[in-house]
């Protein structure tokens, strides 16, 4: 894992987190996987659900879970208020579902906003996630390839969450729920998701 701070010109220099540790505010903190050992995910990557590895310097996700399961895995010991996120995305396979995934501000595992493409039903959703419980708040429809690379990315400051794909601002609404919390990736039941180039800056 890299950081960096102090983007007061954009420009990026690199630190660490600790413990508990709040997102330094003009501080981005990124993750490549390209030097990373073939394997399970490394710290700061926790999985919470799924079969998370790095392979051919991206993360992995490729247990297949039910329906109603969310593979996902989160960054320890950071936390984020306002922050812009971003990864890039491949959907491989899935029969149930094909999803690719933002966690951000995490209260704990079964509490977050997310934000998912699909390359089945070929939209982008952003949901509030309360006692696991899901509630979409926001959908665009767009068309969404399997086996290709895309960029999802989140900008959350105060209320305020905008959703872009692939650099278009797709999603502009507001919700109250979560203030802070953690970040991380996502999918659903049988995806098999490929991730890479993770970045997020802190604000």
């Amino acid at each position: 894992m890299t950081a960096c701070a102090d983007l007061s010109d954009e420009q990026p220099t690199f630190s660490d987190g600790g413990a508990d540790t709040p997102a330094v505010a003009g501080t981005m903190y990124q993750w490549t996987f390209d030097d990373e050992t073939p394997g399970p995910m490394a710290a700061p990557w926790f999985d919470v659900l799924g079969d998370w590895q790095v392979e051919d310097g991206a993360a992995v996700q490729s247990a297949r879970h039910e329906n109603a399961a969310y593979p996902r895995a989160l960054v320890e010991d950071l936390q984020f208020t306002d922050l812009k996120m971003s990864v890039k995305c491949r959907m491989e396979s899935g029969d149930t579902d094909r999803a690719c995934g933002i966690m951000f501000r995490a209260v704990d595992s079964d509490n977050y906003y997310i934000t998912r493409a699909n390359t089945l039903e070929d939209n982008i959703r952003l949901y509030r996630v309360v006692g696991g419980g899901r509630a979409q708040f926001a959908s665009v429809e767009r068309p969404v390839d399997s086996d290709r690379w895309y960029t999802l990315e989140i900008e959350a400051t105060e209320n305020r969450i905008v959703v872009s794909w692939d650099g278009e601002p797709i999603i502009d609404t507001t919700d109250d729920t979560f203030a802070n919390g953690a970040i991380g990736l996502w999918t659903k039941a049988d995806s098999i998701t490929r991730f890479d180039d993770v970045t997020a800056i802190a604000r």
